[in-house]
Formats: C-alpha cells, sequence, structure tokens
C-alpha cells in the first residue's frame, strides 16, 4: 500500500494520504514501486523536513471512457522551483539539485509508467510553491 511506502523519520517530510478506497491497477508491481520510490524520495527532499507531500488516489475517466487511477502528489517546490517542468523528467535534470535521487531516476520513472499503459506529468500545483506530479495507470 501507498500510505505504507513513505518513511517519516524526523528528518523527512511528513506524509498525508487520501484515498477514495482502494484501486486496482494493471502495472507490474517492482516497476510501480521503483516509480513511487523515486518520486518520493524527490518530493520529500524538496519538501524539506518541515515540509509535507500530500498524495490522493482517486478513479478517473480516461480517454476513451475507460477508467484510470489516479495518484497526485503535491509537495513544495524548494529547489525545484526554478527549473522549467519539461526538465525535471528529463535525464540529468535534476543533476545537483537533490540528494538521493539518481540522474536518470525520474526519466526512468516516466518510461516504465508509459510501458504501463499509463503517464506521469510534472507541473505546479494549485497553490502557490507546490509542485505536482499526476501518475496515472488503466484500472484492472
Amino acid at each position: 500500500s501507498l500510505a505504507g511506502m513513505a518513511n517519516t523519520g524526523s528528518d523527512r517530510a511528513r506524509f498525508l494520504f487520501r484515498a477514495e478506497g482502494p484501486l486496482e491497477v494493471r502495472s507490474d508491481k517492482a516497476l510501480l514501486v521503483l516509480v513511487l520510490d523515486a518520486i518520493l524520495t524527490l518530493a520529500s527532499s524538496a519538501a524539506g523536513p518541515q515540509g509535507e507531500v500530500r498524495a490522493s488516489a482517486l478513479e478517473v475517466t480516461g480517454e476513451g471512457g475507460t477508467p484510470q487511477a489516479e495518484l497526485r502528489i503535491s509537495f513544495p517546490a524548494g529547489p525545484l522551483a526554478d527549473i522549467p517542468a519539461p526538465e525535471v523528467l528529463e535525464p540529468y535534470g535534476l543533476r545537483g539539485k537533490l540528494p538521493g535521487l539518481g540522474p536518470n531516476a525520474l526519466a526512468a520513472a516516466s518510461r516504465i509508467m508509459e510501458g504501463q499503459g499509463g503517464s506521469l506529468l510534472y507541473g505546479e500545483g494549485s497553490d502557490p510553491g507546490q509542485a505536482l506530479f499526476i501518475l496515472s495507470l488503466p484500472c484492472a
């Protein structure tokens, strides 16, 4: 479960998770764990120990009326605020900006999501100074 994946040590951001209920997706579990690990590591590092990472999962209607599971992860942009959104998902786009994140981690996460029939988007959140990842996968 996503709720159990976040490290909640005192030197990490606070994680809040909300879901409408269980969502089953078609995906390779090990690959999905790699994607979530990269994104949660980035979000926690950007938010810093005083920040808050919010994740919400819901079912939405995708293209062609197919049900999609959507996970929205918002967090303070911190050091990402000065980086153009498209660069965040590029290889080496975050090199030297955040410790603990490999130079290709987000580019790989994006390709994994595409390979699983979904997508990974990054942009500004709805509140000023917030960043947002949106992950979507077909429902099972």
